[in-house]
């Protein structure tokens, strides 16, 4: 497949994450784990994942619960065509580690879509971790391969993203003790929300740059 028809996949298949959820939030119904009795998506209290229940935490089923589970399941492909157009200028051992961490991370994102949180919770979970955490191994080999022999817009762009990362994965392996239970939902929520959209724009905004230098 040429490089310019994955770099396009690759854009849509990104793209058409943010679209179709902001489509499911505005057909869920289902409030969010302490409040069940609300009838549509609480932005900083309802998690993405919650858009991929087959049934509502009220009980009643949400009848597109398949189609997040579709919509991830093209972000694993995209995310793998992302660092494969991002290895183009590494050479292949480099481009083996990138791409190693790179597919184990779609592998992830495969998980999450096919395995709703509220039907198998803990595999939801692993393969969350999984998906963040390799995207993020990626993402580090990638910035310190590419330091010194690509455009400075990409790296800032990869270290910004980069620091993102951290902040969250602390999240996710601190958690927020000390915090009134509430509150804690809503920053882990609204960080959740910031990686996975910081971590689909800067994935098209370089792949619009490696486009536009071919």
């Amino acid at each position: 497949m040429k490089q310019k028809t994955v770099s396009k996949l690759s854009i849509i298949f990104l793209l058409q994450y943010i679209v179709v959820v902001i489509f499911l939030m505005t057909t869920y119904q289902g409030g969010y784990i302490r409040h069940p009795e609300i009838h549509h998506f609480v932005f900083d209290k309802t998690y993405l994942s919650d858009l991929g229940r087959t049934h509502y935490f009220s009980g009643v089923y949400n009848p597109y619960w398949w189609v997040y589970s579709l919509t991830l399941g093209l972000v694993a492909i995209g995310t793998f065509m992302f660092y494969y157009i991002l290895t183009s200028k590494m050479n292949k051992i480099r481009a083996f580690i990138v791409l190693s961490f790179a597919l184990i991370s779609a592998i992830g994102y495969l998980g999450i879509a096919f395995n709703p949180v509220d039907i198998r919770f803990y595999p939801h979970i692993i393969f969350g971790k999984i998906a963040f955490f390799s995207f993020f191994f990626a993402l580090i080999f990638s910035l310190i391969f590419l330091a010194k022999n690509t455009k400075k817009s990409i790296v800032y762009l990869l270290v910004f993203l980069s620091i993102l990362f951290v902040g969250f994965l602390y999240l996710q392996i601190m958690g927020l003790p000390r915090m009134q239970a509430e509150k804690a939902l809503q920053i882990k929520v609204i960080a959740q929300k910031s990686i996975v959209i910081a971590q689909l724009v800067v994935a098209i905004a370089i792949v619009n740059i490696i486009q536009k230098t071919q």
